[in-house]
């Protein structure tokens, strides 16, 4: 029973680490872009991952990538991109989800994207534009 005592805090402790795994730092919550790059057509991929690169192809790193709710108005879960410019959310069942794209002096990118097991692209790359 004398375990159980030290186990519980200890337990608690890891849960609470876990949770922050997803915050994003204060200095990647970048502020609104002046323009909203909206792509229309939906994406389809296997895998809601990919990578984000600017338009000569090199990949951003740090770009906040924001899963939102379907008006784009509420973030479900946020990542940033690694050194490469990549990006992933696991454990995201099938269906239709709407991820955001931000970066200090770039355009904001919003897409809507359908995770099927059966698409032919396994994951988005996605090109940002830089702001004027």
């Amino acid at each position: 029973m004398n375990h159980l005592r030290r186990l519980i805090p200890f337990t608690a402790f890891l849960f609470a680490l876990t949770g922050c795994v997803h915050r994003i730092p204060s200095e990647y919550e970048y502020p609104q872009g002046w323009i909203t790059d909206l792509e229309e057509n939906r994406a389809i991929v296997r895998s809601l991952s990919g990578v984000v690169k600017d338009v000569s192809g090199a990949p951003l790193q740090f770009v906040l990538v924001e899963r939102m709710t379907s008006d784009f108005k509420l973030r479900i879960e946020a990542t940033l991109t690694d050194q490469n410019g990549n990006f992933r959310f696991r454990h995201v069942p099938a269906g239709t989800y709407h991820l955001r794209f931000r970066f200090r002096g770039f355009h904001d990118y919003d897409i809507p994207v359908i995770l099927s097991p059966k698409a032919k692209k396994h994951n988005l790359t996605v090109n940002m534009s830089v702001s004027a």
